[in-house]
Parts: C-alpha cells; structure tokens; sequence
C-alpha cells in the first residue's frame, strides 16, 4: 500500500499535466485547421449532396429490418459545423457552432432516410448568406473530429472521409493477427498473442465496424482504440517503464475525450486499458494490481483534466452562464425521464415485446430491464444486421465471461489470479456506465450498444488463458 500510495503522488499529477500539455496541442492544431479553406469543402459537401450521397443506405449481409444510412446525424451535424462562418479562427479553435435543426422545408421520407441533420446540412448548404443561419454553440464536448474534417474534407468527399476512418480501424486491428502469425512462424508465437488476436478479431467482427466506422464521427474514437490495443500488444504495459506507462495511459485517456461523443469510447477505452494491464507481462500479482489501479486512475484524471481545460477555456471566453448548460445537459444524460425522447418506431417495439410504458420509468428495476432490451433490440448494428447472432453473442459473452474468471481464480496462481481480478473489473466497466448514463444508454443504444462487444471479447481471451484443471496438472 506504501509503494502504491508513493507513485500515485507521482504518477497523477504527472498525468494531470500530460493532459493539459496535449490539450494545447489540440487546440493549436483547431486554430490552424480554422485557417484552412472553407470554400473546398463546401464545394465537396455541395457535390455529394447533388449526387444523392446523403440518402444512400448501408447494406449489411444478413439484411434487417431497419434501413441503415450511410451518415449518420452526428456526421450531419460536424459536417454543416464547418461550413458554418466563425468570427476568426481562435474562436473556431475553442469552440463548435452547430445549426438549429428548425423544421425543415422539405419533410424527410417515411424511412428516415436521409436523416433531419443531413436534410438540415442540404439546405444551408442552398443557403446563400450561411451567416443568417440560426446557430448554438456546442462547448460541451471537445470534439477533435471536426478539427480532422476541418482538414481532410478539404482534399477528399465526405463518403471518402468514412472509409479513411474504417480503413484505419481495420488496418489497426489487422496488423495485431498479422504480427503474430509472423511470431508463429518464428517459432516465438504464446497464448498472449493469441488473445490479443481473439481481442481483434472480436472488434472486427462484434464492434460494428462495417456500419460505425464509415461514420467519421464514430470512427476516428474507433481508431484511438485500436492503436492503443496495438500498442499495448507490441509494448507490454506490464514490463514498461513508469515514464512510458504515464505517458500512454494519459495520453489515451486525452485523446478518448478529444474524440468522445458520449459515443461509449470512455467505457470501453478503460476496459480495454484493464485487459492490455492484465494481458501485459508484469513481473509479479502486485505490480499487476498496482499497475491496474494507477491505469483507472491515471486514464480518468487525463479524460476529466481534458474535458476541464475545454470548459475553462470556455468559461473564459464565453463566460460563466455555459456551466449551467454544461450541467443541465449532463443532467439529462444521467436523469430516469426517457420516454418522452423515444421515436414513434422505437415505442412500437417497446410495446410489441410487452412493455408497459405507462410505467416502464418508474423505480430502477423497470428503466434497466427496459435499458437492456433498448441495447440488445439495437444489437443486430454489431453483427452484419442479423438481431439473433447479435443477442446470442451479447448473452453468451455475458453468460460466459464471469463463469470464465471463477475458472481462472480456481485453477490459477497469484499472478493468474490478480490477471483474473482486473479483467473481472473490466468487465464491469460498462456495466457503471451504463447505470450511471441510463437515459443516455436507452435513448442511443443505437450506438451505445456497440461497447457490449467488450464481453465476447473478454469471455474469448479468458478461455484462450485459462489454467490447465489442477486435476489435469
């Protein structure tokens, strides 16, 4: 406990101070994209539009029952946010204009398709002065997307944009089976290589990446995690220097925020930090422990320090009336009250599977049964549009994660047993944020449900390192 408490007086600090550090960087690299041509990528935006790019849909292999679009409204909503004009570019650099989605000329057709924000992008779009364009300022999230569109928009279409970000992820994630199988023909290949395969393969095929990642919005937070799975694979966060594990964890934790969405790149960035602990070759059980708690530590002072800066630099530019909106806003993410949020579509299904909506909001049992259908009536997004294979592999990794890690604790040593212990922890990462932001998770479990690809995965590497049976031994 001593030598825990001696490096956190060191380590956390430390990790505050990388925050604030990449935090300048952040903002510097939005003040010089602001300076980058806007009349480009109004041009690019106005050619997709004419092309019908905003009303095309994306085609999964097992079909559903529910079109799925190429953009998503967050797309939409980053997209108009750059051609929208800003006084100069340090006020372009601190803050995010978004348009008022005021009700649109033309209604959108009975599918949905394209999606309001898009609609709302085409018309001002058609605008010719976009400085009569009703706007609000977004301050509440960093937001680092819009600077990487602000840049990439310029040079490339926007459909373009989404396969640059799905190319990444993929890329990311494939290099993890291709350096092993490059270790397995040397003859230098372990069980740790395989579950970091089994890790990237279940990102692969359960994160949704053929439908999320070609969102831009999605898919640069998807490429924060997969590089930081590779890193983690390649430099063990087990048998790094103090130095080199603060800098990682922090700056990961930095960059979750710069990308964070409310999106579930948070939870599933700390769970998956747990798992490169577990998975990262330490010396002995307490360096793993120890390393487990400073990664929880250091990965939440680097997200909140990010996400403070923002505010204060907010705070001081705009003033101090943005709290409040900052806090009712997180309010709302966090509040019981969901119904009156709901599609026409989603109560339907609500109904359908025999909930009660007349009471469904009422004490805490009823919004969490009905938080768990919301997420697994959303779970046919992970797993090429079929709802039966993404409900069997969210409660067969569910059902078989936790009986995995009893196995493990069972059969192994004290250093297998603290590696079990960190990964159980990671598994209930999602499970807090879920109950913490359980407005939020119910009202987007279109894309909240995207983090629950955290079981199979888990479930995958414990069977790959679980113990022999101490009969067998």
């Amino acid at each position: 406990m001593r030598r825990l408490l001696s490096e956190a007086l060191v380590l956390y600090p430390a990790a505050a101070l990388v925050a604030v550090l990449v935090m300048a960087g952040v903002f510097a690299a939005g003040w010089a994209a602001a300076l980058v041509d806007r009349g480009a990528i109004v041009d690019r935006l106005s050619t997709a539009a004419d092309a019908g790019v905003f009303a095309r849909t994306i085609d999964q292999p097992f079909g559903g029952d529910r079109p799925i679009p190429l953009f998503s409204g967050n797309d939409c909503r980053v997209l108009a946010s750059l051609i929208l004009p800003y006084p100069d570019a340090a006020a372009e650099a601190v803050t995010n204009l978004m348009p008022v989605e005021v009700p649109l000329k033309s209604p959108p057709p009975d599918n949905g398709i394209p999606r309001p924000p898009c609609l709302r992008l085409m018309e001002i779009l058609d605008t010719a002065d976009r400085g009569t364009v009703e706007t609000y300022a977004y301050h509440r999230y960093i937001l680092g997307q819009r600077t990487v569109a602000r840049v990439l928009a310029t040079v490339v279409s926007p459909q373009t944009l989404g396969w640059l970000t799905l190319g990444g992820a993929v890329a990311l994630l494939l290099a993890i089976p291709a350096v092993a199988a490059w270790r397995l023909l040397r003859g230098a290949a372990s069980r740790r290589d395989l579950a970091f395969t089994g890790l990237a393969a279940a990102l692969l095929l359960f994160y949704g990446l053929p439908v999320y990642g070609r969102y831009f919005t999605f898919g640069l937070p998807d490429m924060v995690i997969a590089g930081m799975l590779v890193a983690g694979y390649l430099v063990p966060l087990g048998r790094v220097g103090q130095g080199g594990f603060l800098v990682a964890v922090a700056v990961f934790g930095v960059l979750t925020a710069v990308f964070e969405f409310l999106t579930g790149g948070i939870p599933l960035g700390l769970a998956l930090l747990l798992a490169l602990i577990a998975l990262g070759e330490a010396p002995d059980a307490g360096t793993v422990l120890r390393r487990a708690v400073h990664a929880v530590a250091v990965f939440c002072i680097a997200v909140v320090t990010a996400l403070a800066v923002k505010v204060l630099v907010v705070v001081a530019v705009f003033g101090t009336h943005e709290l409040a909106v900052l806090f009712a806003a997180l309010d709302v993410r966090m509040s019981d009250r969901f119904l009156y949020s709901l599609s026409r579509w989603d109560v339907m299904r609500a109904e359908a599977a025999g909930f009660d909506l007349t009471t469904v909001e009422r004490g805490w049992v009823q919004p969490v049964l009905f938080m768990g259908f919301r997420l697994l009536d959303e779970s046919f997004r992970i797993a090429f549009g079929s709802p039966v294979l993404g409900q069997a592999v969210i409660v067969g990794g569910a059902a078989a994660a936790p009986l995995l890690i009893v196995a493990t604790l069972w059969r192994g040593g004290m250093a297998v047993r603290a590696e079990a212990v960190v990964l159980g922890a990671s598994l209930l990462v999602p499970i807090v944020w879920y109950l913490a932001f359980l407005n939020h998770t119910i009202l987007h479990a279109v894309w909240m449900v995207r983090p629950l690809v955290w079981f199979p995965a888990l479930a995958l590497v414990l069977a790959i390192r679980l113990p022999p049976s101490r009969r067998a031994g």
